[in-house]
């Protein structure tokens, strides 16, 4: 994935057609991740439904943030499984639709 992160992020300012398109779709791809976290909506049972929305947004800015940081600029982690540590801070923006995910039915 590195060699293909590397390109795209060189390639993204000279593909974008303008500013304001590229904004366009860069909301609309991450609306797509967002709207994917927070359904179903039973889920995030007992939390605001904008709060439920933020968590996933933070969700998706954290993890496509730190791929960017550690695949394409190769940026060094000092830690034996950074992967562990960045799924654990997912857990706890997530937690609320884990812990009422398994009382789907």
């Amino acid at each position: 994935m590195a060699p293909v992160r590397r390109v795209a992020n060189a390639a993204a300012p000279a593909a974008l057609r303008s500013l304001g398109e590229g904004r366009v779709q860069y909301v609309e791809a991450h609306e797509r991740y967002v709207a994917m976290l927070v359904a179903p909506p039973e889920r995030w049972r007992g939390v605001d439904p904008a709060e439920a929305r933020q968590r996933a947004l933070m969700a998706v800015l954290q993890t496509e943030s730190f791929f960017a940081a550690w695949i394409a600029v190769e940026w060094p982690l000092e830690t034996a499984d950074p992967l562990y540590l960045l799924a654990d801070s997912l857990c706890h923006l997530l937690a609320p639709a884990l812990e009422n995910d398994g009382d789907l039915t």
